[in-house]
């Protein structure tokens, strides 16, 4: 089964495709950062910005700890993000498949 088939994704998706999320976590993260990305300083009249879970321990929260897990990224810096935290899973899940009395087979 695929991330995107799995039960959580698809849940994860209904969330912040929520109004709730949108009015309580996302309007706030954008808020917070000046409608900016963090990353490269764009504003939404130069690139879409994007609400990004750094981390999801307080995900579904829908509250201010929620809130201290995101940041407010353009469309691009969010994409690299996500380009750089797949090629380290990759990079790091080969590495572990090649260390000695690894039973992974």
């Amino acid at each position: 089964m695929s991330k995107k088939d799995s039960e959580q994704y698809k849940k994860y998706q209904k969330y912040i495709k929520s109004q709730a999320f949108r009015d309580n976590v996302r309007a706030k993260v954008l808020e917070r950062d000046h409608y900016r990305c963090v990353a490269c300083s764009r504003t939404e009249d130069e690139a879409p910005l994007s609400c990004h879970h750094s981390r999801y321990d307080n995900l579904f929260h829908n509250d201010q700890s929620e809130i201290d897990d995101c940041i407010t990224l353009c469309k691009y810096c969010h994409s690299g993000i996500h380009r750089v935290v797949s090629n380290f899973k990759r990079f790091t899940m080969k590495d572990n498949d090649e260390q000695p009395g690894n039973t992974n087979e």
